[in-house]
């Protein structure tokens, strides 16, 4: 018999299973900007199927940009 958990009903209401530190931040941004711009390898998907990863990762970078957190080039 299957349980549902707090989790499995609403997982972004723990949120600091969803957050990153500004140092992971700042060694990820700039694969995030490669991916973004089409830069890393395609999702291993059937054709017909859509990657998706660039657009969510453009709206957590204006997300985090909105916020100010995203980190300056250099940084």
């Amino acid at each position: 018999m299957l349980f549902a958990t707090p989790l499995a009903i609403a997982p972004y209401a723990i949120p600091h299973l969803y957050s990153i530190s500004r140092g992971d931040l700042a060694v990820l941004a700039p694969y995030i900007d490669e991916w973004i711009e089409g830069k890393l390898p395609p999702q291993n998907l059937p054709a017909e199927y859509e990657d998706i990863r660039p657009k969510v990762l453009l709206a957590f970078k204006q997300r985090l940009r909105a916020e100010g957190r995203w980190p300056s080039p250099g940084a």
